[in-house]
């Protein structure tokens, strides 16, 4: 299984394009109203993956927001 989350944002600054390794997470938390998942790397680097403004892909498929933790947790 692949472990990257390729995660694409696009807002009004541009399009940007973070890939998370998976193995590599240390912990991550999902916002009070459900709209955004801090996801924290053990290397100190942090990624922001918004329910508005961002889509998830894995194994070259798209992940809906509702499975984004499991697949996170399950690394």
């Amino acid at each position: 299984m692949n472990n990257y989350l390729i995660v694409t944002t696009t807002d009004s600054t541009g399009t940007y394009i973070d890939y998370i390794k998976l193995n590599y997470v240390e912990s991550f938390s999902i916002s009070v109203n459900g709209e955004r998942i801090n996801v924290n790397m053990r290397s100190g680097r942090q990624h922001y993956i918004s329910k508005k403004f961002s889509t998830c892909e894995q194994n070259n498929q798209n992940v809906s927001w509702e499975e984004l933790p499991r697949i996170i947790c399950n690394g």
